[in-house]
């Protein structure tokens, strides 16, 4: 079975299964086709989630970062994939994202990257419209990104 123990907060979300094969470079292929059809199935489902795992300060950061802004999340835990599961995904997400690492947050089924891409999209003001377009945000709730610094 493959991402058997994916979870969505406490609840499992995915329960493919599927027949092994029998080359381990047939299974990676496998597992990387997975990670793609999971990926795409979220993004069919939630205007926006985030990849995430437990206890790492990145994803924490970023979860803070969304909640002072008022946006909802979906999280996706990947803490329950096997080891071949956490490479096959981490190999899919360096591939169309250019990084393996989590969190990667997902808006309008676009990766709009980590926690540091996610605070420069914020900082320049290219957060806000993406969260708008995809109906996390009303217009009239969007400020602009510096509008608390009486500097500028």
């Amino acid at each position: 079975m493959l991402f058997r123990r994916l979870f969505l907060g406490s609840r499992p979300i995915v329960t493919h299964t599927s027949v092994r094969a029998s080359a381990s470079f047939g299974r990676t292929w496998e597992l990387l086709d997975q990670s793609e059809k999971l990926i795409e199935m979220l993004g069919m489902a939630y205007p926006a989630f985030m990849l995430t795992k437990q206890g790492c300060l990145p994803c924490i950061k970023t979860k803070k970062l969304l909640r002072e802004l008022g946006v909802r999340c979906q999280m996706v835990h990947l803490d329950g994939l096997s080891k071949d599961e956490k490479m096959a995904m981490q190999a899919f997400l360096r591939a169309t994202t250019g990084a393996g690492s989590v969190p990667r947050l997902y808006v309008a089924g676009q990766c709009l990257g980590g926690l540091n891409d996610v605070r420069r999209k914020h900082w320049e003001g290219e957060l806000m419209p993406a969260l708008v377009a995809a109906g996390l945000k009303s217009k009239e709730a969007v400020q602009p990104a510096f509008a608390w610094n009486p500097l500028l």
